[in-house]
Order: C-alpha cells, then sequence, then structure tokens
C-alpha cells in the first residue's frame, strides 16, 4: 500500500475517533454541534479517501471481490446520507461560512444530533475495522477526561439569557435572534456567526491544551477555517456573495474606511490559506499528511488568536460608527432579570433523538 493512502485513511478514523470522544463531554449544545462541524470534513475526506484504500487493497489481494464490494456497500450508505442531509453543513457552516436561507439554516444546525453522529461514525469505524488487520492501520479511541470549566461552554453552568444578531441565535435555547431584512443585516448576522464559533472554538481550545487532551489539531483546523471565512466575508467577493465592505460601499456607511485601513497580514493569512485549501477543509493528494502534520503543527496559536482579536476588534469598532450597523455586533448580550423564554418550544436539544 502506498504509504499516503494508508496515513491519510488512518488519519481519518483517528480524527473522527477523537471527535466522537467529544460526545459525552461537559458542552453546552451550541459549541458541541459547531465542534461537530468537522465530522462532516472528515466524512467528506472519507468518501475521497476509503475508496482509494479498497481499489489498492483488491488490486493487491489483499480482499477479494466480496470483501470488495461489502465495503463499497459501507460507503456507498455514508455517501447517500452525507450527499442528501449533510454535505450542506459542510459547504455553508464548516469548511466555509456561506449565504444560506434562513430555515435551512436551522434545519442544518439541528441536523447535527447526537444519534446522527454516533451512527455516522459507527459506520465508518466499521469499515475500518474490516480492513483493519489487512492493512496495518494503527488507530485506537481515545481517552477524554476533559473538563470545560469556563462558563461560556459549560453545559453545567448557571443558564442565562441573552440577545444576538448571530444567525445561530435561532438554534439555541437560552438566546433571543434578530431577524435580519437587508442585505447589511444579513451580512452582519453571517460575520457575527462566525465570530461566536471562532470564540467558541478557541475556549475549547484553551481548555483541552491546558488539560492535554486530544482534539488539537481537529479544534484548529475548524479555527481555521473560520477566520478565512472571517476574511473572505469582511474584504472578498467571490461566486457566493459580496463582501461586507463591498455591501456597506454600495450603501455608503461610515465604517468602510476603517475597515479598509485595516493591516492585514499577509503571510499569516498565506499561511491559512493554505493549511484550509490543503488539510482543513479536505486532506490534498499533492501533498504528504507529514507535511500538511507539520505545517498545522508550526501555526503559532497566540499570534493566529490575537489576530482574529484584531479582526474582532476592527469590525466592532466600523460598526459602532452608525446607528444603522451598531446592531451587527450584538453576540450574547446578556438580558438581564430574564427568567426564561417563551417561544422556543422548537428547540431540538443535541441529544433529543427524536429529531433526526
Amino acid at each position: 500500500m502506498t504509504t499516503d493512502i494508508k496515513e491519510k485513511n488512518e488519519y481519518i478514523i483517528q480524527e473522527l475517533l477523537i471527535l466522537e470522544s467529544f460526545l459525552d463531554l461537559n458542552l453546552k449544545d451550541l459549541p458541541k454541534r459547531l465542534l461537530f462541524r468537522q465530522l462532516f470534513i472528515l466524512i467528506d475526506d472519507f468518501l475521497i479517501w476509503a475508496p482509494r484504500l479498497i481499489n489498492f487493497l483488491f488490486r493487491n489481494s489483499s480482499i477479494d471481490r466480496n470483501e470488495r464490494d461489502n465495503l463499497k456497500l459501507i460507503i456507498a450508505k455514508v455517501k447517500k446520507e452525507y450527499d442528501n442531509k449533510f454535505s450542506t453543513i459542510r459547504d455553508k457552516l464548516s469548511a466555509h461560512h456561506q449565504p444560506i436561507e434562513f430555515l435551512s439554516l436551522i434545519e442544518c444546525i439541528f441536523k447535527i444530533q447526537y444519534s446522527t453522529i454516533q451512527i455516522l461514525i459507527d459506520d465508518i469505524n466499521i469499515f475500518y475495522d474490516l480492513i483493519k488487520d489487512k492493512t496495518n492501520l494503527a488507530y485506537s479511541k481515545p481517552v477524554n477526561n476533559t473538563q470545560f470549566k469556563d462558563p461560556i461552554i459549560d453545559s453545567n453552568a448557571e443558564k442565562m439569557y441573552s440577545v444576538s444578531s448571530s444567525r445561530l441565535a435561532h438554534s439555541t435555547d437560552d438566546t433571543v435572534g434578530m431577524l435580519p431584512f437587508h442585505e447589511t443585516q444579513e451580512k452582519g448576522s453571517l460575520i457575527v456567526s462566525i465570530i461566536d464559533s471562532l470564540d467558541y472554538m478557541i475556549r475549547i481550545l484553551i481548555e483541552t491544551n491546558t488539560q492535554n487532551s486530544p482534539g488539537k489539531n481537529l479544534i484548529l483546523g475548524l479555527i481555521i477555517n473560520d477566520t478565512i471565512s472571517f476574511l473572505e466575508n469582511l474584504f472578498n467577493n467571490n461566486q457566493y456573495d459580496r463582501s461586507l465592505v463591498s455591501i456597506w460601499k454600495k450603501n455608503h456607511y461610515r465604517g468602510v474606511s476603517l475597515l479598509e485601513s485595516f493591516e492585514r497580514d499577509e503571510k499569516l493569512e498565506e499561511e491559512l490559506i493554505y493549511l484550509r485549501n490543503k488539510f482543513c477543509s479536505h486532506i490534498d493528494d499533492t501533498e504528504t499528511l507529514n507535511t500538511l502534520k507539520t505545517k498545522i503543527q508550526n501555526i503559532n496559536i497566540n499570534a493566529l488568536i490575537n489576530y482574529i482579536e484584531k479582526l474582532i476588534n476592527i469590525y466592532n469598532r466600523a460598526c459602532k460608527m452608525q446607528i444603522q450597523t451598531i446592531m451587527m455586533i450584538f453576540s450574547r448580550e446578556q438580558l438581564i432579570g430574564v427568567l426564561g423564554l417563551s417561544s422556543k418550544e422548537e428547540y431540538k436539544p443535541l441529544d433529543d433523538t427524536n429529531c433526526v
């Protein structure tokens, strides 16, 4: 077997098992759901690299035709589930942050659900277990005893109610969400959702690293994807949407010049774009796994977090420059004296087995 195929399949199953180890930890539903966005990136990788493994084993006579066909059936089952239900999560919320219709967004978030996660991981685990003795793939489920003590992400912390302009606010049971009615509000809502996602993932990364728990590359990969999406949504027009700067220019908003004055770190952004495109959003076939892992391990996490904080700061300052944009910075603003939210009957918790 070529080393590349073996190592990349090993990496996929090991990362899935690390991700699975977070399922029962004390994370609130939304940060846990945002963490499990990585599942759909890894499934996309599995659908690319697992068939290559089968083909090699069959050509090498390590598996017979019946074994090959049975393995293909598992891949086909995973692919059908992924294509029909979950590919949008990867494309619009994980590898990228792109516009999506409001109800479809909420549906996507609620699809990230305990039993669904477990079924998908189990199916892929069965695939690799069937060929483990024929390939010498080295993987195992890690022990993860992380205790999240940060009250923002700790599921055992006292519930606090808040208001937010994030497009994710409507997928929680403790937040009043705003509905955007203008393109500037829609873009602001998307950007605040990226800021929220970055905040959650950085908090999880810090506590995971502090306790020497598994999952650093997995979490860092999501942070890298989110950071590039943040930059793209602020500054770059593309085939899916216009940038915030472009939309604000059209509407003659005051914050444009401040945003355009932001001093970009081209070297850091180049490193992040490379990793997003080659490793974090999918595992590239032109680079070895060791090369990719070395590059992500060489990322200066403190410098990355500092750069994210500078981006958030310049965005907030720009939004505060006029009344039409100031609402676009609301992110988990605490509602004092609120004891509950009566309009959250449709909320679907992560462990609700009836919401698949």
